[in-house]
């Protein structure tokens, strides 16, 4: 982060404001990503009215929100996808889309323009086979056609994919097309579990030998994120939050420790009452005994809500996690 996003991101974090907030508007998509955390059979489950969502992100503008990501599943399904640009946008938000690319043709990048859509984020895979094998569906030459015509009218395109044991070759061929398309890559390693807490997307982690042999062979270098755990345990909560096509609050999208549900209780008093508890009871960085005795924890980043997807305990150790800290810490000797 620069320094005025530094400075922004740690005085919302002291003042639990909520700086970044992701809104799922949909569980349903399109594709059949391998590694998705969402079941399929979410995606028949209620979805936010038009309205409802309204009254979130006027609730959240009210509490000093700035940043706004809509998500999915795929958010280009909804029909009132603009409506919600374009009040988001009335109320002074970086607004962020996360999408598959498969359904923005002309007409909806001219919208993204007109709206001012501050970012839009699109996964891909790797080659034309991989990445259709992949996501179950043939549509690479979609996405590239998309990013060129996001490109062609300066709307900030980032793409983003994770190193599984089925793409990890093609890493070469993300970075080059990444760079002809002149856009930035954004590359993680760690899977999460689905929220139904079904761990077979771990199925598709690389070997530990391979992703040691990946991350030396790319010069992946540790990130300052990764080495600040005695300082800081997780902004999840504090000024990220979460909420569900069906009202749930999660402190975060990977998170699925429900604070409240909006058609219960208003967003304004699950933020500042529900999480207020939330983050007391678990972001004690004292409690965190085993990560604070851990020999390798300045390179690991430690993520609670992937702890409690696999070990039910906030506290605990993910397997996933913790194989990514030690190749780091393999490498650093």
């Amino acid at each position: 982060m620069d320094k005025i996003s530094d400075e922004l991101f740690w005085s919302t974090y002291k003042n639990r404001i909520p700086l970044y907030t992701i809104i799922e508007l949909t569980y349903r998509c399109n594709l059949f990503c391998k590694h998705c955390y969402i079941p399929q059979y979410y995606r028949s489950k209620p979805e936010l009215s038009t309205k409802k969502i309204f009254e979130l992100i006027e609730e959240i503008s009210s509490l000093g929100g700035l940043y706004l990501t809509f998500t999915g599943g795929e958010p280009f399904l909804r029909k009132d996808i603009f409506e919600l640009i374009n009040f988001a946008k009335q109320k002074k938000f970086y607004i962020t889309v996360f999408t598959n690319g498969t359904l923005i043709d002309e007409d909806v990048v001219k919208k993204l323009k007109f709206f001012n859509v501050d970012r839009v984020e699109i996964s891909i895979y790797g080659t034309k086979k991989v990445h259709n094998k992949f996501v179950g569906c043939n549509v690479f030459d979609k996405v590239v056609e998309t990013i060129r015509l996001l490109k062609q009218e300066n709307i900030n395109v980032c793409l983003k994919t994770v190193i599984t044991k089925e793409n990890f070759k093609d890493y070469m061929f993300l970075k080059k097309l990444a760079r002809n398309l002149g856009v930035v890559l954004k590359t993680d390693f760690v899977l999460s579990a689905k929220i139904d807490n079904d761990c077979s997307p771990f199925k598709l982690l690389l070997s530990d030998k391979d992703l040691e042999n990946f991350i030396k062979k790319e010069k992946i270098k540790i990130t300052a994120e990764y080495k600040n755990f005695n300082n800081f345990v997780c902004s999840a909560g504090m000024n990220i939050v979460s909420i569900s096509p069906e009202g749930k609050v999660y402190p975060c999208i990977e998170f699925p420790y429900q604070l409240g549900n909006v058609f219960k209780e208003n967003f304004t008093t699950i933020w500042q009452k529900n999480a207020t508890q939330f983050v007391k009871k678990f972001f004690d960085i004292k409690k965190y005994k085993k990560c604070l005795s851990c020999n390798i924890n300045m390179y690991c980043r430690r993520c609670p809500a992937l702890c409690f997807i696999e070990t039910s305990d906030i506290y605990g150790c993910s397997s996933v996690v913790k194989k990514v800290a030690k190749i780091y810490s393999l490498i650093s000797m």
